[in-house]
């Protein structure tokens, strides 16, 4: 048997999303995708992740920071890990976490004296590996990044799920206090509030017509028991008109 064939027939069997090399820093990685409703498994592999999914390829992705980069160039060991990544597929990422502005900035007492140029020429060695580097922002960003990953080549949509505001400040009204929690809904926002007004007198209509009416948030209906549950708490608060005019 080949060794393609080996590496099919072990992907294959594989039950998990997603295997993680067991490091210390790896280990919140691994709380959050299985928060998200993905299978991992932490296992020795030679680059931070490995994604399966039902293509013949797995995808070999590793996480850096941009210092964590920097020292990669600097002890010789990035050309190595680029030969691993390749070695397990053709499809492979450097997930960069962090600002280069800010390491190669006066006003950082820690910046890096390496050239710049020096650095662009390292990407350069990435890319023809036919390794992609794909900036984020933070390890929240990676996490992020991964996951839609995952439901792009899984064909599953996001399930998303909100919190509910707490009640504002006591010196607001009941009716005002309606509206600084319906407002804290992502993607509404006090913009989108004076659109709701326009629908719904109250907090309590505008929570009953998204349960029954409208699929504006996906897993919201999650928030039909707790609602329940805090309208006798939140009465004045659920049943008061808004405040001002719409």
């Amino acid at each position: 048997m080949s060794d393609e064939q080996v590496q099919k027939t072990v992907i294959e069997q594989v039950t998990e999303d997603i295997w993680i090399r067991p490091e210390k820093s790896l280990q919140a990685f691994q709380k959050s995708l299985n928060k998200l409703g993905w299978k991992t498994n932490m296992t020795p592999i030679p680059v931070d992740f490995i994604i399966f999914t039902n293509k013949e390829c797995p995808i070999a992705i590793e996480r850096k920071t941009t210092n964590d980069f920097l020292r990669s160039i600097r002890d010789g060991s990035l050309v190595e890990q680029l030969r691993a990544m390749r070695g397990i597929s053709d499809d492979a990422y450097i997930l960069l976490e962090g600002s280069w502005s800010w390491m190669f900035s006066q006003k950082n007492p820690y910046r890096s004296h390496m050239n710049e140029s020096s650095v662009v020429g390292y990407i350069d060695v990435v890319d023809k590996f036919g390794v992609k580097i794909i900036p984020v922002n933070n390890q929240t960003w990676s996490v992020a990044w991964i996951d839609k990953r995952l439901r792009d080549l899984k064909g599953k949509e996001k399930k998303l799920l909100f919190k509910l505001r707490g009640s504002a400040s006591k010196d607001l009204s009941s009716a005002e206090q309606a509206e600084y929690i319906v407002s804290g809904l992502p993607g509404l926002g006090p913009v989108g509030l004076i659109e709701i007004k326009t629908i719904c007198k109250n907090a309590d209509e505008f929570f009953d017509w998204l349960h029954q009416d409208h699929n504006m948030y996906e897993d919201l209906f999650k928030f039909s028991t707790r609602i329940k549950n805090l309208k006798p708490k939140w009465k004045s608060i659920m049943e008061a008109n808004w405040h001002g005019k719409v």
